[in-house]
């Protein structure tokens, strides 16, 4: 195995990020939070979220826990997912993604000009987004959208 250096602007996934854990944790109680209509997999465990129940618990984790991501990658390969999205700048998590292996089709959606033709050309009108749940996104409200996000 090698070690990967990544440059970041602060201590996430450590423990030096514990409290700031639990005050999320606390934020989160009165949250309501549903079951997950997609089961997606959590970084903290490589394992499928499947209840509503484990959502708060693996998020308030997620902030101090190292993350899984290769096991992540690997899970989800293993139940043959063949196609990853990243959302944002930038394409680090493509590239670890086709370190691991190279033959899965990585897309890169960074603004919201690639979201529309990634919609048009390969959802067929739907999108997960990037929080894991489920957001039925329809080619029509497409205008809709963009507007919540533009502002």
């Amino acid at each position: 195995r090698r070690v990967i250096p990544l440059n970041v602007s602060g201590p996430f996934h450590s423990y030096l990020l514990e409290e700031a854990g639990e005050k999320l944790g606390k934020f989160l109680e009165n949250i309501p939070v549903s079951e997950p209509v997609i089961p997606y997999v959590a970084n903290v465990t490589a394992a499928y979220v499947t209840k509503a129940e484990d959502v708060k618990p693996l998020l308030t984790r997620q902030v101090s826990s190292s993350v899984r991501w290769q096991q992540s990658v690997e899970t989800m390969l293993a139940d043959g997912v063949d196609r990853f999205i990243e959302i944002g700048p930038g394409k680090t998590l493509a590239g670890f993604i086709r370190k691991i292996n190279r033959e899965a089709t990585v897309i890169n959606i960074e603004k919201f000009d690639d979201l529309e033709k990634f919609l048009v050309k390969d959802a067929k009108g739907f999108l997960l987004n990037p929080t894991s749940t489920a957001l039925p996104l329809r080619r029509e409200q497409l205008p809709a959208f963009k507007k919540r996000i533009d502002g």
